[in-house]
């Protein structure tokens, strides 16, 4: 486990502590970028697997069970352990990672506030952050080696990955928990020997096993369930859209923040002839794209998936569907 032995820095790290150090790109200062519902189940199942290396709650192939009530002082697991302690009769690990998946924005805002407090991680404006330079460990000689805590970390998990050492528990979960979120190709240069190796080390822990299916199983069910108090998408008519005072003098920032005044956040322009287009609009659009459009805004599948025959029907689907 990472421990600082000077400087600032004097606790252990927690699994959603590593967790978040694992996705931040250091050369960008952003994270990778992971779909909502795989990133969910990740951080969620990180504080259920502290909770169980803490000795709070423990799984079987059946059903996972508290062991302990007692309260750890974290406000990310504490929560967490409550609704378990709560809960009516023992349920499996994988509800456990849907139930409480909504909750994962407010671990991830947690998780990044103890990082800062720690001095571990710097916050920057644009929200971006950036990784401390501290003494982390020290080497078999006693000599004290300076690295970041997130290059620590990625380094004791690629000796995990292209060794055949036999990992801790700690260290499988990390790599069940990354393994999830579909980044280690953009941290190592992986053969088909470290994929078998992954998916080996994935078997050794049932949280994690219970994250991938909850992952799998649910992966497609958000897009599928059609949602019972949805409002119909207002339709700007192509003559409000010519007769607005902006179209005529090019200022298309002030066209669009006047149909998001008239028509909402959300408001369709069907063009002739032409497949409709859906924006969305608005300064409360703007500041959420801000803070967490990189989690949820990307175009990185569509140019890193071989080129195939879907994919220029994708990319015109995409399109279609514009940010302002």
């Amino acid at each position: 486990m990472a421990v600082a032995t000077k400087g600032p820095t004097t606790q252990a790290l927690s699994l959603p502590d590593e967790l978040i150090l694992m996705l931040l790109n250091e050369e960008s200062g952003y994270f990778y970028q992971v779909p909502g519902w795989e990133l969910n189940c990740a951080v969620v199942g990180a504080a259920l697997a502290e909770l169980s290396l803490l000795s709070r709650i423990d799984t079987d192939m059946e059903s996972l069970f508290l062991v302990d009530e007692t309260e750890t002082g974290s406000p990310v697991l504490d929560p967490i352990l409550k609704e378990i302690a709560n809960a009516p009769r023992p349920r499996t690990a994988r509800y456990w990672v849907e139930r409480l998946a909504p909750r994962a924005e407010s671990i991830i805002d947690l998780t990044l506030d103890r990082l800062v407090d720690l001095k571990i991680l710097e916050h920057h404006n644009g929200d971006f952050w950036t990784l401390a330079r501290t003494v982390w460990h020290t080497d078999l000689y006693g000599d004290s080696q300076e690295s970041t805590a997130g290059q620590f970390i990625k380094t004791r998990i690629s000796k995990v990955l292209f060794t055949d050492e036999i990992p801790d528990p700690r260290d499988v979960i990390i790599v069940c928990l990354v393994n999830t979120c579909d980044i280690f190709r953009f941290m190592f240069p992986l053969d088909d020997e470290a994929e078998e190796r992954i998916k080996l080390i994935c078997k050794m822990d049932l949280i994690g096993r219970s994250i991938a299916d909850a992952v799998v199983q649910n992966l497609a069910g958000p897009l599928l369930r059609r949602a019972h108090l949805a409002k119909k998408i207002p339709a700007v008519s192509l003559r409000r859209l010519l007769l607005n005072p902006h179209v005529r003098d090019g200022n298309i920032p002030a066209l669009f923040a006047d149909l998001a005044n008239e028509y909402g956040p959300v408001f369709e322009i069907r063009r002739p002839f032409a497949k409709p287009m859906l924006f969305i609009a608005g300064p409360r659009t703007n500041r959420w794209v801000h803070r967490h459009g990189r989690m949820y805004l990307r175009a990185r599948d569509y140019f890193l998936a071989p080129l195939s025959a879907h994919a220029p029907r994708a990319l015109a689907r995409e399109e279609r569907h514009c940010l302002v």
